[in-house]
């Protein structure tokens, strides 16, 4: 009988084992999967694809900004500033509780969403006063998604400063 008890025992641990195996990585690869979300925006900004990263953007904030006043933003900033982004990297993917105070009155629907922070590092190469100027950008950014869809979250107060 202790025998019999014994390979329960065992077959127990290997199941809780296996199942928290598969738990981590599920989870892991979410991260791996946001990563290459955020990176692949950011190779947008990159090559001033604006309307593509207006597509990545959750639908309510399409609502409270418009893509051609977004785009016309980023292409403004851009020329006048002459600004180019290079050397993207993802530095930290994670799970946050709940989203940004920032989009709380933007977003509706909080319950199904997944919340994440990406920290982000990259450089930026811009004319100011006239005179070439370099600097390292570290950022947090946010991405949402639903059982079946990844958000961009942005901030349209930027713009939208009444």
């Amino acid at each position: 009988m202790k025998i019999k008890n014994f390979f329960v025992c065992i077959i127990i641990v290997i199941l809780l084992g296996t199942l928290t195996i598969s738990v981590f990585a599920e989870e892991k690869s979410d991260l791996t999967e946001i990563e290459d979300y955020i990176y692949n925006i950011y190779k947008s900004y990159q090559e001033n694809e604006y309307e593509v990263v207006y597509n990545h953007m959750h639908p309510e904030i399409k609502e409270v900004l418009k893509k051609e006043k977004y785009i016309e933003f980023q292409k403004k900033n851009t020329e006048k500033y002459e600004l180019e982004i290079s050397e993207i990297e993802v530095l930290k993917v994670s799970i946050k509780e709940n989203l940004p105070d920032v989009f709380k009155d933007i977003i509706s629907d909080k319950e199904n969403l997944k919340v994440y922070e990406i920290s982000i590092k990259y450089k930026t190469n811009y004319k100011n006063a006239g005179s070439q100027k370099e600097k390292i950008i570290e950022k947090e950014t946010f991405v949402v998604s639903d059982s079946n869809q990844k958000y961009l979250l942005w901030n349209p107060g930027i713009i939208n400063k009444d």
